[in-house]
């Protein structure tokens, strides 16, 4: 039996994808874009040329991240044929702040763990006279220098990234707003602070949000269909594509 994904009138196919790739299975970062972000995208610019008054949109509890500071709040929105999307996180400024040091402590960490691994590898090459070895070394050492140049690099957009950027990797779009209290008006600026980014001709469209309940009901049904079409994963398969994408 093929899954049914529609629920009170609302077609959640694709917000179940999103909470199945993002926050259940782990996924490397372009395949994200391709499953969620860029077809979120292409449909809010089919939205727009509809020329709608208001939008729709669907928030969950404000929540923490256990090591970092600030709340964070996920937002879908509705559009043509009731579809129901995965829009964006809404991050504090706090939060915002706090993943930003987070990420730069660990890419510093990385680096100079790679650097230890370039000094061991020198250290062992020195103390050998076996050739294959030399070679062997050398395609090490040629894949921690390309791991080191790219984690070098994500360092420094890492610094000069200003306090309003939206970013996507594979754990969501996130999407800073001024404000460390994610009330209804904060959750609205990071929603058109996501618009004027992406899709302005939808900049200047009202911003109206689901009822609690029908909201709550919403969100239980699309974990609990994630939950069932989603594919185990061992902590191996997991920690590789984090190691593949933060490097």
């Amino acid at each position: 039996m093929k899954n049914n994904f529609k629920y009170l009138g609302f077609d959640l196919k694709l917000a179940v994808q999103a909470c199945r790739i993002l926050f259940i299975e782990t996924h490397p970062q372009v395949e994200c874009l391709k499953m969620i972000f860029e077809p979120t995208r292409q449909a809010l610019k089919k939205f727009a040329l509809e020329s709608p008054s208001i939008m729709l949109c669907m928030r969950s509890p404000v929540y923490s991240c256990k090591g970092l500071d600030g709340t964070l709040s996920d937002v879908h929105v509705v559009l043509s044929g009731k579809k129901v999307f995965y829009l964006a996180t809404i991050m504090s400024q706090q939060y915002a702040m706090s993943e930003l040091k987070y990420y730069q402590a660990e890419l510093e960490i990385m680096l100079r763990a790679l650097q230890d691994l370039k000094d061991e590898l020198s250290r062992t090459c020195m103390e050998s006279s076996e050739q294959s070895e030399e070679k062997v070394a050398q395609a090490i050492r040629y894949n921690l220098e390309i791991q080191e140049s790219s984690a070098r690099h994500k360092l420094e957009m890492l610094k000069h990234r200003g306090k309003n950027a939206i970013t996507f990797d594979r754990v969501g779009c996130r999407v800073p707003v001024d404000s460390d209290n994610l009330d209804i008006p904060a959750l609205t600026q990071g929603v058109k602070r996501y618009l004027q980014a992406f899709v302005p001709q939808l900049g200047k469209t009202d911003v109206s949000w689901m009822p609690p309940k029908l909201q709550q009901s919403l969100r239980k049904f699309i974990r609990e269909k994630a939950e069932h079409v989603s594919v185990p994963q061992t902590f191996e398969e997991r920690r590789n594509i984090a190691i593949e994408d933060f490097s």
